[in-house]
């Protein structure tokens, strides 16, 4: 999740999205989703990373083999960091500023609706802060 090609990705499809909406380039990339009612390019994959993680984590715990439900439980619980899943996990929960408990467990919601309305309540809230910065400028 933390590499160079997607943030790139990430850049490119901003600006396709500036040129199809024929908007312009300086036109605000926190925008763009809310015009075009997706998530953003960086929330679809840490939302696709999340829930393959979360489908992958619930059928190694559900496994037959002590092994695969140990090798999991370590991935994501205990080694966090020392494994790709691990830190794919951290990444996501930071990114949606999840509890890493309520994503182990389970109790996040990965629709888009839940992720676009906090995407669009990020917005609202730095429009806020912009509009008193302004306030407080003039």
């Amino acid at each position: 999740m933390d590499n160079a090609y997607i943030k790139e990705f990430d850049v490119a499809w901003r600006k396709a999205v500036r040129r199809v909406l024929k908007k312009p380039a300086d036109t605000h990339s926190r925008l763009l989703p809310l015009l075009i009612k997706m998530l953003p390019f960086t929330d679809d994959i840490h939302k696709c990373s999340a829930a393959f993680i979360t489908d992958l984590f619930t059928a190694c715990l559900k496994s037959d083999s002590t092994l695969v439900r140990s090798v999991a439980k370590f991935g994501i619980l205990i080694g966090r960091c020392d494994s790709f899943l691990g830190r794919n996990t951290l990444l996501c929960c930071s990114h949606f500023g999840w509890q890493f408990a309520d994503f182990a467990h389970g109790n996040v919601d990965l629709s888009n609706g839940t992720l676009l309305r906090k995407h669009h309540e990020l917005v609202n809230s730095l429009r806020l802060a912009h509009d008193a910065v302004s306030i407080r400028d003039h």
